[in-house]
C-alpha cells in the first residue's frame, strides 16, 4: 500500500498538499489581520516536511523560525543573512551570490533587509530574484513579506513566490 503523503496545516479547517510548495499564492488584507502569520504557519509547515523555504524580511522578524514557539529550543535549520540576529552579514551586493548559494545548497534562508537602505533592498531583490529565476529548477518557497515601506523589485513575475 502507498504511504500516504504528509499534509499541510495551515488552520483547523484547511489543510494543502505538500505539492502547495509549487503554487503561486497571494496574502492580501489590510493592516494586522494576519498575512505574516499566515505566511509563517504555512512556511513552518513546508520547513517540517523538510521542503526549503527563502523569506525576504524587511523588518527583521522571521529570525524567529530558528526558535522554538516558547524560546526555550531550536526551531527550523534556516541560516539568517543580515539584521540583528545574522548567522552571516548581508550587503546589497550579494543578492546574486546567495541565490546561487541557496540554489546550489538547497538551504532554508531568512533574508533580513532591514538595516539596509530602499535603493540597496531594490538592488539586492533585483539580483536575487532575476539569479532564482534563471537557476532554480527545484521546489523552492519564496516568501516576500510586504511592509508599509514599498519596496519594488525589478524582477520577473516567476511562479513559486508567495506575497505575504
Amino acid at each position: 500500500m502507498a504511504k500516504a503523503r504528509p499534509m499541510l496545516v495551515v488552520g483547523p479547517d484547511l489543510k494543502l498538499p505538500e505539492e502547495a510548495v509549487t503554487e503561486t499564492f497571494a496574502i492580501l488584507g489590510k493592516r494586522g489581520v494576519g498575512k505574516t502569520t499566515t505566511a509563517r504557519v504555512l512556511t513552518e509547515e513546508l520547513l517540517g516536511v523538510g521542503l526549503p523555504a527563502l523569506i525576504l524580511d524587511p523588518t527583521g522578524v522571521w529570525w524567529g523560525l530558528r526558535t522554538s514557539a516558547d524560546g526555550a529550543g531550536d526551531g527550523y535549520p534556516v541560516v539568517i543573512f543580515g539584521g540583528d540576529q545574522a548567522d552571516v552579514p548581508l550587503e546589497e551586493t550579494a543578492g546574486t551570490l546567495i541565490a546561487d548559494v541557496v540554489v546550489s545548497q538547497r538551504i532554508s534562508a531568512v533574508l533580513d533587509l532591514s538595516h539596509l537602505p530602499k535603493g540597496g533592498v531594490r538592488r539586492f531583490c533585483t539580483d536575487l530574484l532575476e539569479r532564482l529565476y534563471h537557476r532554480n529548477r527545484e521546489p523552492l518557497h519564496v516568501v516576500i513579506d510586504l511592509t508599509n515601506r514599498a519596496y519594488r523589485c525589478a524582477c520577473r513575475p516567476r511562479d513559486r513566490l508567495w506575497v505575504a
